[in-house]
């Protein structure tokens, strides 16, 4: 519960203290450590089911809220959830993520957009806050559902 208020106040000061899009925007895929590369990441490990190497890309306290659901916290309960998803999947997942903003402050960083198959159609909306751990970001909140929609 702890991590789950400190999620909340981080998203608070983010939103309120960050300038707004037009003056900071995420740093461009130009390599390791951006937010594209943790999408790739992200869209890699899911289309290969490795729930392993989805669980990487969260930090050790994640707090994931997923719609209806109770809330994953900790990279092992998200890897535990992850594979068993993905078992219950026939074939590759088609997912990706499509970014509409984000903001970055130095080590920290806001993002959010919709998901949905590859190549069209949107299933819902997801907001990730994440943090910066030497040379690369990883998920420290990430609130994801079919009834988000983005503006």
């Amino acid at each position: 519960m702890r991590t789950l208020l400190r999620a909340c106040v981080l998203f608070g000061w983010l939103v309120l203290c960050i300038p707004s899009p037009a003056e900071s925007q995420a740093p461009p895929g130009d390599g390791a450590g951006s937010l594209d590369e943790f999408r790739e990441l992200w869209k890699g490990a899911t289309r290969a089911k490795d729930a392993g190497a989805l669980a990487a890309l969260m930090d050790d306290q994640i707090v994931q809220l997923r719609g209806d659901f109770p809330p994953l916290v900790g990279r092992e309960a998200v890897r535990a959830f992850a594979a068993d998803m993905f078992s219950r999947i026939p074939g590759a997942n088609p997912f990706e993520m499509y970014p509409l903003g984000s903001r970055v402050a130095e080590s920290w960083a806001l993002e959010y957009g919709e998901f949905g198959p590859t190549g069209g159609g949107r299933a819902g909306g997801y907001l990730l806050v994440l943090k910066r751990v030497e040379d690369r970001w990883v998920a420290t909140v990430w609130k994801y559902g079919r009834a988000m929609r983005m503006p």
